[in-house]
């Protein structure tokens, strides 16, 4: 019997140290842990709407950086919000090379497929988050029916902050900032979409920086020749915390625009 009971330890280890850590509060929000082949992703799916939103958060962050919009958005869209991989309450992935935007978006892609998650979608990306959605939206175009970027990194960007330390969770997706913008330059062309850039006006960066970034944000205006930028005055980087009202209707617009009847309808 205790031998058994050993052999039963020793087939349960592998299944529950692959699980990332959720609990009973988390599933009934939503909140489920999704193998992508060999990590699991943690991700929340809200409301029932065929408007499909797809969050993605910036460097350092978590899901709940979305915790002021999802419930509004969620109301006329289903909203998918997510860790990427090594943050939150998901799985880092094999290995020690860096992570990219490349990777998140092949990562994303899974994850769609996994929940039967089907296009078209609407991609909502602050910060680096917006990288990633900038690739998602070159690599599959005929997929994305509107983008919202909200004080998105850009194709163009400088980075100056320092390397965090070895030990920080998002050092494999810091080391790969550049290479990640040099992918999102390099793939296609970005598609004839509804675009929406917001950006912030009170970042309390030097004034060099400053202008670059006022620079780097007119530019992805630029990315479609529908594209229009609403400055989010008084806000800093995290504008879905200070002004969670501009990202809730920034993607209101995008869904109306796209089928005017949609959000009477859903």
């Amino acid at each position: 019997m205790k031998i058994l009971n050993i052999l039963l330890l020793l087939i349960l280890i592998p299944s529950i140290s692959i699980a990332c850590p959720i609990d009973t509060k988390d599933k009934l929000s939503g909140g489920k842990c999704v193998d992508i082949g060999g990590y699991q992703i943690y991700t929340r799916v809200l409301g029932k709407s065929k408007s499909v939103a797809i969050l993605d958060i910036g460097l350092g962050g978590d899901l709940s950086t979305w915790n002021k919009v999802v419930e509004q958005i969620s109301k006329f869209a289903r909203v998918v919000i997510y860790d990427r991989a090594g943050y939150g309450k998901s799985q880092q992935t094999p290995g020690n090379n860096p992570i990219t935007s490349e990777d998140s978006v092949k990562t994303l892609k899974i994850l769609l497929t996994k929940l039967n998650i089907k296009p078209p979608y609407f991609l909502i990306g602050h910060s680096l988050g917006g990288l990633n959605m900038q690739l998602f939206a070159q690599k599959y175009p005929d997929d994305i029916a509107g983008i919202v970027l909200s004080e998105s990194s850009s194709r163009n960007q400088k980075f100056y902050d320092p390397l965090p330390s070895k030990d920080a969770f998002y050092y494999r997706e810091a080391i790969g900032l550049n290479q990640s913008r040099l992918q999102v330059k390099k793939t296609g062309a970005f598609p004839h979409i509804p675009l929406i850039i917001l950006t912030a006006t009170d970042r309390g960066d030097t004034p060099q920086h400053e202008a670059e970034w006022q620079l780097w944000q007119k530019e992805l205006t630029q990315l479609s020749p529908t594209g229009i930028q609403i400055y989010a005055w008084g806000s800093n980087h995290f504008i879905q915390k200070n002004q969670p009202q501009l990202i809730v209707d920034a993607v209101a617009t995008l869904i109306l625009h796209s089928n005017p009847k949609k959000l009477v309808n859903d």
